[in-house]
């Protein structure tokens, strides 16, 4: 999935968010509270590029808080609040009450080796190549 496709995505999970009677409610008049998204420090560029979006959209502001997918769901199993979970791994997000849930992004794990097949053996090795 390319960046344009994801944020999209992302722009439209917000939009779903925005559209549950709590997130609705607090949206109306000004002055309304943040959307709260909790989100997987490795999606950290992502959040904040969809959070802009969305906010240049409806003016509504976004508050991001970035963590490990395991802390934020047990933080969110606690009482926690938020109005998006963007997790990045999928079986923190089983057995936490919601709405919905929507996989919409996913990623690959790619490696790398050299076409000579000899191993990098330390980091100055590896920032050499």
């Amino acid at each position: 999935m390319t960046l344009r496709a994801a944020l999209l995505a992302g722009l439209l999970a917000l939009s779903c968010c925005a559209c549950s009677d709590r997130a609705a409610s607090a949206a109306a008049g000004t002055g309304s509270r943040p959307l709260v998204v909790a989100a997987a420090a490795s999606l950290a560029e992502l959040a904040a590029d969809l959070a802009e979006g969305w906010e240049a959209r409806t003016g509504r502001p976004v508050r991001v808080r970035l963590g490990a997918s395991s802390t934020l769901a047990r933080q969110l199993a606690s009482g926690a609040r938020a109005d998006l979970f963007l997790s990045a791994d999928p079986a923190w997000v089983e057995g936490l009450p919601a709405r919905a849930r929507r996989p919409w992004l996913g990623n690959r794990l790619v490696l790398v080796a050299p076409v000579d097949g000899v191993p990098a053996t330390g980091r100055s090795d590896a920032s050499a190549a």
